[in-house]
């Protein structure tokens, strides 16, 4: 099997977090990445990559002090980009202003208006946390930077899409959907949700929303552009966690039956493991015939969803349906 290095990699900063989305798939607790750790992960991605792109996630990876992203800047010497996912609550504006300045992509992530926000995201304490969110938002944006916003698409929220595009086309935002597991919202619930946003964009295009964007970008391609969508994921992004052992993506980090090692030993030697190797392998023969533009999808999902990775995430029939969405734009 000839090795595809990715050029993404996902840097769990820390498992901690002040929010408690009752939605989310991470298992807070209190490790943040050591500067060795870090050390060795970024020595070892840039010598095997070429400009990589690191996603600075967690838990809140804004609980972490400047030091840290000083840190990886200098390690870096200027040959790589950043992105950070943070939920946006902290007052921090020196540190936001020193990812500013290095040029981070900063995302963040709103359910909505606060009437839908609240309802899933909240402080750890149960209250609130929009207003602050909005402060730390409203201070990018004087600052002339749009973050984008990553909305989860859920039980609560999924028979509101009008209401949730004008709430960002009028903040200005750039959005990103992302359902939540079947069990909370099906393909065809989520499909409609699309569907209604889509018409509402084509009326206000002036936001952007990543997923018509890379929708188009695969029909014209014929190349998946979404993660999840790929017939190896692994040839996109990997992730190192807290502790150094390296995963196919955030969402297994910890998980041991995915690891695929330790970062000391190269980001090659994980590719080439034996589990780097049946993921990389993994096949599905995909009953709605989107193979070619959609590879069975998530495997994360499929493995949530019927307990096997292997078999094909439920929401390729809504990612099929997407696709043909955007290519009625043409």
């Amino acid at each position: 099997m000839s090795l595809v290095v990715p050029k993404k990699y996902f840097m769990m900063t820390t498992r901690r977090c002040n929010c408690d989305c009752d939605y989310c798939y991470a298992s807070p607790d209190n490790r943040d990445m050591s500067e060795e750790v870090l050390t060795t992960s970024t020595r070892q991605i840039m010598k095997t990559v070429a400009k990589p792109l690191f996603m600075w996630y967690g838990g809140e990876p804004i609980l972490r002090a400047r030091g840290f992203f000083e840190k990886a800047i200098e390690l870096q010497e200027g040959k790589a980009r950043n992105l950070i996912q943070t939920n946006l609550t902290l007052n921090k504006p020196e540190l936001l202003e020193f990812l500013l300045e290095n040029s981070f992509t900063i995302s963040t992530s709103i359910d909505g208006p606060r009437r839908l926000h609240d309802l899933r995201r909240r402080y750890c304490s149960g209250n609130s946390n929009f207003s602050d969110i909005e402060t730390n938002r409203a201070l990018l944006q004087e600052k002339g930077y749009t973050p984008w916003a990553i909305c989860v698409v859920s039980k609560t929220n999924v028979a509101h899409p009008e209401e949730i595009f004008d709430f960002f086309y009028e903040k200005g935002l750039n959005i990103r959907f992302c359902p939540t597991t079947t069990a909370e919202v099906n393909p065809v619930d989520y499909i409609k949700f699309m569907q209604r946003i889509h018409k509402k964009w084509q009326q206000k295009p002036e936001i952007k929303i990543s997923n018509f964007s890379k929708a188009r970008q695969t029909v014209i391609t014929g190349t998946p552009q979404e993660c999840d969508n790929m017939s190896n994921c692994l040839e996109n992004n990997l992730c190192i966690d807290v502790d150094g052992q390296i995963y196919p993506c955030n969402r297994f980090a910890g998980n041991q039956e995915f690891s695929l090692g330790e970062v000391e030993n190269g980001v090659l030697t994980a590719l080439n493991s034996k589990k780097g190797r049946e993921l990389a392998e993994r096949t599905t023969n995909c009953e709605h015939n989107c193979t070619t533009c959609l590879n069975g999808g998530c495997m994360f999902n499929a493995l949530s969803q019927h307990g096997d990775w292997k078999t094909v995430d439920d929401f390729c029939i809504a990612n099929q349906e997407l696709l043909n969405i955007v290519r009625q734009d043409e």
